[in-house]
């Protein structure tokens, strides 16, 4: 099925699959097509796409200045990762990148080709008081006000990591805030994805960034994890989540063990989620360089027309409030095995009356 979209979501497609655009140019507004291209932060690719197939974008000038501010500030991010995986290895915390100049390396293999605006590393929960002191002490990191006024409270605490996923950090550097965000799952509990920190060593491989070893894993997990945030957590709220799907799919979709693939997301709930992200694929137009694996029951959700309305209205991202995470995670399960464990993380998260307390009276004093 063919889903209406303007021509410059149609031209953004293109970029974000890395295959050649078959409309007519001289249709495109070209200060939409920026606008969105910054929007969805689609500018490296855009630029790269122009570059390869010759075509003339009349706001090139200002593409490729904001292109290399984006591949300085990533340099300083991806020279941070290195820097901070080398920090905490020397106080015996194992971390393991994630996300950001991660991904741009590993989907890319550049890391000025993506754009992300943090550092994030996976450390296990047991780990994450001294990480936080050791990154505090020796990395000039603090955590945010918000959670500084959390984590301040001896009660609070293990509540806020049964409840939590991650916390900011900031750092300063010059004129500007580094942001690290020190992660020891990969989304909010309530939505019940499950990548403990106990199976991270049986899927971890070791990847080089700047020529240096970072802690990452193997292609078939951290392919689930991207599915996991991307569709799962963000549902696709951007379409530089397509072109980082499009880019695995590109480089690694024929040597990927999706036997592999398929067992580790059938036991974890996510079979429907890992499936209906190719469907979208398939829906947009997305040619496979690979044939795909026959145990994918290709159909149309429909799914596509939605999203592609997100992405030409650029709404602001919705708030991480309880209905839409709830009703986003009973839909992205397999069977009601797993859509009541997310009920049930729900269910839990309103029984941490003392931290719903305390964080009420945090919004009260800093409304």
């Amino acid at each position: 099925m063919k889903y209406k979209r303007s021509p410059e979501v149609d031209f953004l497609l293109s970029v974000s699959f890395n295959q050649p655009y078959s409309g007519n140019l001289g249709t495109l507004d070209f200060e939409r097509l920026y606008r969105l291209a910054q929007w969805h932060g689609l500018r490296p690719q855009l630029l790269a796409f122009a570059e390869k197939y010759l075509i003339t974008l009349p706001f090139i000038t200002e593409l490729v200045e904001g292109c290399r501010e984006l591949s300085f500030y990533n340099l300083i991010l991806a020279n941070e990762l290195t820097q901070l995986k080398e920090m905490l290895a020397q106080n015996d915390i194992e971390c393991y990148a994630y996300k950001g100049s991660f991904w741009a390396e590993w989907l890319y293999q550049n890391i000025g080709m993506r754009e992300f605006g943090d550092i994030d590393i996976l450390v296990a929960d047991r780990d994450i008081l001294k990480s936080l002191e050791v990154l505090r002490e020796e990395g000039g990191y603090i955590p945010d006000h918000y959670r500084q006024y959390l984590l301040n409270d001896k009660a609070s605490y293990p509540r806020f990591m049964r409840t939590d996923y991650h916390i900011p950090l900031l750092k300063d550097y010059g004129n500007q805030a580094l942001v690290l965000e020190l992660h020891w799952r990969t989304a909010y509990p309530r939505l019940a994805f499950d990548f403990p920190a106990r199976e991270w060593a049986e899927y971890g491989s070791i990847s080089l960034i700047r020529n240096k070893e970072v802690n990452g894993f193997i292609n078939e997990y951290q392919l689930l994890l991207l599915i996991v945030h991307h569709s799962g957590k963000e549902s696709w709220h951007k379409l530089k989540y397509i072109a980082d799907l499009c880019a695995y799919m590109n480089l690694y979709g024929a040597s990927t063990d999706w036997r592999l693939v398929y067992r580790l997301a059938r036991k974890k709930g996510i079979f429907q989620l890992v499936q209906d992200s190719f469907n979208l694929l398939i829906e947009l137009g997305y040619e496979f360089n690979f044939s795909l694996p026959e145990v994918l029951r290709l159909e149309e959700t429909g799914e596509a027309g939605k999203i592609i309305s997100i992405w030409e209205e650029m709404p602001a991202a919705s708030s991480n409030s309880t209905l839409p995470y709830l009703m986003r995670g009973i839909a992205a399960r397999d069977g009601w095995k797993f859509k009541c464990k997310v009920i049930w993380s729900h269910l839990s998260y309103f029984l941490e009356i003392p931290l719903l307390l305390r964080k009420a009276g945090y919004y009260r004093k800093n409304r």
